[in-house]
């Protein structure tokens, strides 16, 4: 048997593979039962199952690549994906008072929409990790090096607060912080660079009306019951509906009246109600799980930029969904950040399998 037939049969068995066929499987199950009360929830369900396929085939692909070659083409990649971000700023179709995608109107499947802003993530820690050495091989801690490095980074934040995607914008900062802090950077540049922006972030919150409302709403739902609390108060009430052991697959009586985007944004609602508190236990293991994992590949690794793709990466997937079940929860006001693998959508989805299979392909390259 060939090496390279050996690698293919060691990715179809690989543990990053068999997680996302279980997790994306189980998204498929769970938006049936978010839109069982459509009418057309096999419209929905087939339309994911293409998009996993599409992502299985992917994430096979970034497995078997071997890191170098994304060493070679970070800077293309980075490049283009740039362009996609700013040129989505005047060009994208608005959604909701964002202009986040681009529209496609593929015969047989219905329109698609494409998020850019998903497909940058891994071209975003690709880019961070490539130029992160040689920013601070010499002077490791020092606000000049910084400066620059948060400048790289603030090239790819500024498109996205054009759309504005805020949730999306918290990932990438996220994203950034954690590829900054694992390289040796300094706390106190961090906390400095969040001082800085606070300014900034109130002149935003007081231009954009929605979040103020959305903060309202969080502060005091009961208080803005008619307006931004009132899906902080749905949330609160399926959570309840379901209880500690659901009603069944199906039986989402709660969501399906009143909770929005059931099969999206609050798709962790939505199963709660189905198979309760404990039945989403397993979920909140899996991701935990899943980051100890990825944190034990990045200890592993002797060259620091690889290190830095796998702590970037698992850490823009685990605190996306750890985002989304803290609104679900009512931790967090409202940020139209989806579940990843569960959550109907293809960008989402095929981005994520993006992301594993790079890590993927990191682990499985000997160190």
């Amino acid at each position: 048997m060939t090496g390279s037939r050996k690698n293919f049969i060691a990715c179809l068995f690989s543990p990053g593979l068999l997680l996302c066929c279980i997790i994306g499987l189980f998204g498929c199950v769970a938006i049936f039962n978010a839109t069982f009360h459509t009418g057309k929830p096999f419209y929905f369900v087939s339309r994911q199952l293409i998009w996993l396929s599409i992502g299985i085939v992917v994430l096979l692909v970034c497995t078997l690549t071997p890191p170098d070659v994304y060493e070679k083409w970070t800077l293309p990649i980075a490049g283009v994906m740039l362009a996609l971000l700013y040129f989505l700023t005047f060009a994208g179709t608005e959604v909701n008072g964002m202009r986040g995608w681009f529209t496609f109107d593929c015969m047989g499947i219905g329109t698609v929409f494409f998020q850019p802003s998903e497909f940058a993530k891994p071209a975003f820690v690709l880019f961070l990790a490539k130029v992160a050495k040689p920013s601070y091989d010499q002077e490791p801690v020092c606000w000049k090096g910084y400066i620059l490095y948060l400048a790289m980074a603030c090239v790819w934040f500024l498109p996205i607060l054009l759309q504005p995607d805020f949730g999306t914008l918290v990932l990438f900062v996220i994203g950034f912080a954690c590829i900054y802090w694992l390289q040796g950077g300094r706390i106190a540049h961090l906390i400095a660079t969040v001082l800085v922006s606070a300014p900034f972030a109130g002149l935003i919150i007081h231009h954009h009306r929605y979040i103020q409302r959305r903060l309202l709403g969080f502060y005091d739902p009961l208080g803005h019951a008619d307006e931004a609390g009132w899906h902080i108060l749905q949330l609160r009430t399926t959570l309840a509906s379901g209880g500690p052991w659901g009603r069944s697959i199906g039986d989402t009586v709660w969501s399906r009246n009143y909770l929005p985007l059931g099969h999206s944004d609050s798709i962790f609602a939505t199963v709660a109600e189905s198979i309760g508190f404990y039945g989403m236990v397993p979920i909140i293991l899996t991701i935990v799980a899943w980051l100890i994992y990825c944190c034990h590949i990045a200890k592993q690794q002797r060259i620091l930029k690889n290190a830095l793709v796998v702590a970037g990466l698992s850490a823009m997937i685990a605190a996306q969904a750890f985002i989304h079940i803290s609104v679900t929860l009512g931790l967090l006001p409202p940020t139209g950040i989806t579940l990843p693998m569960i959550s109907y959508g293809g960008s989402s989805l095929v981005s994520t399998m993006i992301s594993i299979g790079i890590i993927s392909s990191i682990a499985n390259q000997k160190t």
